[in-house]
């Protein structure tokens, strides 16, 4: 099984959703809000990850965050996606660092939904 959790108020998480269910290579992926239920269930088990600005992919190998669940997707996507790989060249302290950018002024630049889609 494979586990995004996203922000279900965000317009960019919601089309990020869109575009995973769509170039994913098999439909075994799961999404769930962040604030949903579910989510709060899985991360209570996981309090480390409990005030991280970031989407959760969880799958059998483990729990990743930030530029390392983007990877982890990028990895279970069709080509030429996957190619997302190639840039773990850069460190990932500077990956974070730009996903961090994004992810603090993601509703500011594409907005939210007052409830999730999905």
């Amino acid at each position: 099984m494979k586990l995004l959790l996203y922000d279900g108020e965000c317009n960019l998480c919601h089309w990020a959703v869109q575009w995973v269910k769509k170039n994913a290579v098999s439909s075994d992926f799961q999404f769930e809000s962040l604030t949903g239920d579910f989510a709060k269930k899985i991360l209570k088990k996981h309090a480390e990850y409990l005030e991280i600005d970031s989407i959760i992919f969880l799958d059998e190998t483990g729990i990743y965050v930030k530029s390392d669940a983007i990877f982890q997707i990028a990895k279970n996507l069709k080509s030429p996606w996957q190619a997302i790989s190639l840039f773990r060249i850069f460190p990932k302290s500077m990956l974070d660092k730009v996903y961090s950018f994004i992810a603090k002024n993601r509703k500011k630049w594409f907005g939210t939904y007052t409830t999730c889609e999905l």
